[in-house]
């Protein structure tokens, strides 16, 4: 799974190639919905997180306790 900010669409599109190429969803989350994204993810047992970076702080946090195991940072576009 690869998680985007719902304010920043275009981080999505950036992630779409390399999603399509390694069998990833990408998801958007806010700090309106991270408690939405948590729960699911939780219930899919996730073994790896992409988390782009323009999160906002309170959904990293979020996802950091709560999927402390699964997150894997991507401070850049990532390549296909």
């Amino acid at each position: 799974y690869i998680v985007v900010d719902s304010r920043l669409p275009y981080d999505a599109l950036s992630a779409l190639p390399f999603a399509i190429k390694e069998r990833y969803f990408v998801l958007f989350a806010d700090m309106n919905t991270v408690n939405d994204v948590v729960r699911f993810l939780n219930d899919e047992s996730v073994q790896d997180l992409i988390v782009l970076n323009n999160l906002e702080r309170g959904v990293v946090d979020a996802l950091e306790t709560q999927l402390p195991e699964a997150l894997v940072w991507s401070p850049i576009n990532l390549q296909v």
